[in-house]
């Protein structure tokens, strides 16, 4: 992968226009454009202005994860806010740099912090379709009703799940999506509960 192409990665993963990265980055519509084309490299100003908005320039210009305990992982799987979404890889494609109070107000224990992408509408108003959502991947049981990242009969989902009477029901926030309930517990692998998002622009 090149670096123009690991640009066009994060501005996508950020689901961003290349008009609105370039405001980002602060830079011209058609500096980015090339960047991303691979006819020209960013110089230090936009690299400056990129870090600055927790993008890591390391992998940017090497490929190469410069993982400080402030960094989480971003990873390719989309979550589902709506239908079922099947898992297909699970490699890192990004990091973020996170302030260091994030991670106390949120109360993620830093190595356990990953990203996930949601897709759908289906979490509205708390996830909208292309946020990254930070998991706390210590939780991996349902431990009291909350919103979990979970894997179900193959399927990559993110609900608020609650306990109703023995049940266990998967609720989506937005009101047009009915809830379903979790008809076989040992199909169930909770990947994460969903402490903080970050919104795609």
């Amino acid at each position: 992968m090149t670096v123009g192409e690991r640009l066009k990665k994060i501005r996508e993963n950020l689901g961003l226009s290349q008009s609105n990265m370039a405001i980002l980055a602060k830079c011209h519509k058609k500096s980015w454009e090339g960047y991303e084309a691979g006819n020209s490299l960013p110089g230090g100003e936009v690299l400056s202005n990129l870090a600055q908005s927790g993008i890591d320039i390391n992998w940017v210009l090497t490929g190469q994860i410069n993982k400080t305990e402030n960094t989480i992982n971003i990873y390719d799987v989309e979550f589902s806010a709506g239908c079922g979404s099947i898992i297909s890889q699970e490699n890192i494609i990004s990091t973020l740099v996170l302030p260091e109070d994030f991670f106390d107000i949120y109360g993620i224990p830093k190595k356990f912090a990953a990203g996930v992408k949601v897709r759908g509408d289906s979490m509205q108003p708390r996830l909208y379709d292309k946020d990254i959502a930070v998991l706390d991947m210590s939780v991996r049981q349902f431990v009291n009703d909350g919103m979990y990242a979970f894997e179900y009969d193959g399927s990559c989902f993110i609900k608020k799940l609650q306990l109703a009477g023995d049940k266990l029901k998967a609720i989506s926030l937005n009101a047009e999506y009915a809830p379903w309930d979790i008809e076989q517990e040992e199909l169930l692998h909770i990947v994460g509960q969903v402490k903080a998002a970050i919104c795609k622009a």
